[in-house]
């Protein structure tokens, strides 16, 4: 089979405005805590762009030194990891979903208070509360029961939920 592919490269709220008329639901994945994704990424950023970037700087305690991950100080910092700035990404990326007629498959990461995991940015009902706003019909899908990776040594690993992903299925019709 041949399928037409189409790529978009940009801003979120950009990217939906662009979507072809026969797309008719979304799929998004944004994070959902703190971690900026760009932490994963800088160093293949900086081969792909063959610069040298300044290095992101920390202040500790009135302290300022290299940030621990040696992170280049223009990196992208996506909106979903900022706690002050993710209800209204989340906020614009359902109203802009929704004004197109389009149905939008959210996936995030539920967050049990009582286990020492990262705290989400948004909570699941701050979500379900915003996407009610735009679309009529919202449901919460498990995805299933799996624990996501950690990256880290097993010493500085948190406590998780079985259930790592739920999906907020927000429909028009």
């Amino acid at each position: 089979m041949n399928y037409k592919q189409t790529i978009i490269k940009g801003n979120y709220i950009d990217c939906l405005k662009q979507l072809p008329d026969n797309v008719k639901t979304i799929y998004a994945d944004p994070p959902y805590t703190r971690d900026h994704y760009s932490r994963f990424y800088h160093v293949l950023e900086t081969i792909t762009l063959r610069d040298m970037p300044e290095i992101s700087m920390v202040t500790v305690h009135g302290t300022t030194h290299i940030s621990n991950g040696i992170y280049r100080k223009d990196r992208y910092q996506s909106p979903f990891c900022i706690k002050s700035k993710a209800p209204e990404a989340f906020n614009a990326m359902f109203k802009a979903a929704s004004s197109t007629g389009r149905n939008l498959i959210l996936s995030y990461s539920p967050y049990d208070e009582t286990k020492k995991t990262h705290p989400r940015v948004i909570s699941i009902k701050q979500l379900i509360d915003l996407a009610n706003k735009y679309f009529p019909i919202v449901n919460i899908v498990s995805a299933g029961y799996f624990v996501h990776n950690k990256l880290n040594s097993s010493k500085n690993k948190l406590q998780a939920s079985n259930e790592a992903e739920i999906l907020i299925i927000c429909k028009n019709n």
